[in-house]
């Protein structure tokens, strides 16, 4: 048994994106600035102002309660990854494309939450129509990247939600990692025989944060993302819209694709570090750092 649980994933950088120059150009405007340097996009995607009475309940958003979290949460972003992200010598610029609409004021005071490091902010309002689900926010943010922006103006793409609480501001530097895919954890079930593949088994990963170097994201883009269980779009919320199983995609995408390299050992915790307290009967091969447990030490959820 491993004592980490994360996941880093290397491709060949043979396989880097070449840029488009056919590329469409929003409103004929590109940033006055394209060089492509240390500059990272955060890509937030999903419900804003949720409010959840307890674990593994259905959640409700845009109640008073939930945007008094979403201030809290926000100040966790900015504190434990964008601060530290700044401290590293990159240029951090937030991307936030909400899946739900909590009126007018709410909008403007997301919009503020996230100054001065906002940069795109598209919300349902904005577009006169609905964003069914995560896979659909992706997929706008992937449109606008690519119509908008020359290719390579980011050196990293992180993809994670508003509703996630970052824990630790030492775990920021294992999300910019030119050479790796990363995602925080495997899922407890792993190696998960997954029906809708013809009961091949797939690798299930953490889709909470899901970073990568820009010269993949048009692949993991154009091969996994709307792909069963890797935010499928247009499908009811469960296991199809989820991104645990994207991982496997981007291994058959690439044959090459190396899993050995783990992160550093703060991402995860080794069994042996946790009180028998912790564990019920028959659970010694849970994942340590399942992001519904309290001992998860990279992130929390709303």
């Amino acid at each position: 048994m491993p004592s980490k649980v994360s996941v880093a994933l290397f491709f060949s950088l043979a396989s880097a994106l070449s840029h488009h120059p056919d590329d469409k150009v929003l409103n004929g405007k590109i940033p006055e600035d394209s060089s492509v340097g240390n500059r990272v996009l955060i890509m937030l995607n999903g419900e804003s102002a949720r409010d959840r009475d307890g674990p593994f309940t259905s959640s409700t958003s845009c109640t008073e309660e939930g945007k008094k979290t979403q201030i809290q949460v926000t100040e966790s972003q900015v504190e434990n990854l964008f601060v530290p992200l700044t401290a590293l010598g990159y240029e951090v610029q937030v991307w936030v494309i909400p899946t739900n609409d909590c009126g007018e004021e709410w909008e403007k005071q997301l919009g503020e939450l996230y100054a001065p490091y906002l940069t795109e902010y598209v919300t349902p309002r904005k577009l006169s129509r609905s964003i069914e689900g995560r896979g659909v926010s992706i997929r706008i943010g992937a449109d606008m990247l690519r119509q908008k922006y020359p290719s390579g103006y980011y050196s990293q793409v992180i993809l994670s939600r508003p509703d996630v609480i970052f824990l630790n501001a030492s775990h920021a530097k294992q999300f910019v990692n030119p050479d790796y895919i990363t995602f925080p954890f495997k899922c407890e079930n792993y190696d998960y025989p997954f029906p809708q593949l013809g009961g091949r088994v797939a690798h299930m990963v953490s889709d909470i944060i899901i970073s990568m170097p820009f010269w993949v994201w048009g692949k993991f883009v154009n091969t996994a993302v709307g792909q069963p269980a890797c935010f499928q779009r247009e499908v009811q919320l469960n296991m199809m819209a989820s991104g645990h199983g994207c991982l496997h995609y981007l291994e058959r995408f690439n044959a090459t694709l190396k899993n050995s390299v783990e992160m550093q050992k703060a991402l995860s915790l080794p069994h042996e570090a946790l009180p028998p307290a912790n564990y019920a009967a028959g659970d010694e091969f849970r994942s340590v750092a399942n992001s519904r447990q309290s001992r998860n030490p990279v992130y929390d959820l709303v």
